[in-house]
């Protein structure tokens, strides 16, 4: 079992001048979704909100078959996202989050974790937007301390929401010290080190303490680094792009699924990352940049089945 903490947000993409269509979303949302179309058994921890959004948003997990039982149901809004796609179907987004449901977490909406549960994966915006971010950074590093989970964070910075740079940079190399996975993309790592090489910025988030460093960009594939052992490459794998909406999201269900296949997801965390040998790392990354592929292929953030990876791998 993998929990995926964090948002669900609507995002209103922009399909014609003043014309929008709206997409179940939000990062870890879309992770839970993915990785339970992967076949993985995920449960969500989230807040939801009880407005007509906030039941869409619920009746994506239900279909998808993501494990509920630590939803909580909040008397706040739904977050929105104005989507707006460029030629390449990159999206640029703006944010209406003020007083939304995600941000408003209590400790006492955050149990213990279940022994059932090897891995949870947080990150986006949830980690950054208070006052419910410091409640889950200091849930997480109670995990991270029990030596019972592994602790998977994707930066996935958004410029947009107006955080600080610096701020910013604090929060994620405070995260850093208590992740044992890092998904990274090039821009992230070039927003919060612009003078860094991305090669530098990963290299840097592991001397914090992450043992596993993954940084994505784009077409180009993505790259995973270790401390003190060769970066691994992996190349991007071609496909006719409708949008890139939620790409991201899809690669850190398929690096997840790919560790839950290959065994890498035991006690204690750190010592099941060190073991993993090149040839099984390497096939890891190559199912997730695939998965992140195909999503790229279909509008908005609707990650492939278990039976769609495994035809296209073949």
């Amino acid at each position: 079992m993998i929990a995926v903490v964090g948002e669900s947000i609507v995002d209103m993409v922009e399909t014609a001048p003043d014309q929008f269509h709206a997409i179940m979303g939000g990062a870890p949302a879309n992770v839970a979704v993915a990785l339970a179309r992967l076949g993985v058994p995920v449960s969500y921890f989230g807040r939801l909100s009880e407005d007509t959004l906030g039941r869409r948003l619920l009746a994506r997990l239900q279909e998808a078959g993501v494990g509920l039982d630590h939803l909580i149901t909040a008397s706040e809004s739904t977050s929105l996202a104005l989507v707006s796609l460029d030629g390449n179907g990159r999206p640029s987004y703006t944010f209406y989050l003020d007083g939304t449901a995600d941000w408003q977490w209590k400790a006492t909406e955050l149990p213990e974790l279940d022994t059932a549960i090897r891995a949870i994966h947080i990150g986006s915006l949830a980690l950054a937007i208070g006052p419910g971010n410091m409640v889950l950074e200091q849930w997480i590093a109670h995990i991270h301390h029990q030596e019972t989970a592994l602790v998977s964070f994707d930066l996935n910075i958004r410029p947009s929401v107006g955080l600080l740079l610096k701020a910013e940079r604090e929060r994620i190399e405070r995260l850093s010290h208590i992740s044992h996975l890092i998904k990274a993309s090039d821009e992230d790592l070039a927003y919060c080190y612009p003078t860094w090489t991305p090669s530098d910025a990963a290299n840097h988030l592991l001397s914090l303490g992450a043992e596993l460093v993954v940084v994505t960009s784009g077409a180009e594939g993505a790259t995973a680094h270790r401390r003190n052992r060769p970066p691994i490459i992996q190349a991007g794998i071609q496909v006719e792009v409708v949008d890139t909406v939620g790409a991201g999201d899809a690669f850190c269900a398929g690096l997840l699924s790919g560790l839950v296949i290959d065994g890498a997801l035991g006690m204690p965390p750190e010592s099941m990352l060190q073991a993993l040998d090149d040839a099984t790392l390497q096939h890891i990354l190559k199912r997730a940049v695939l998965v992140a592929a195909l999503t790229c292929g279909r509008q908005g953030a609707d990650p492939p089945t278990a039976e769609m990876l495994a035809k296209a791998m073949h």
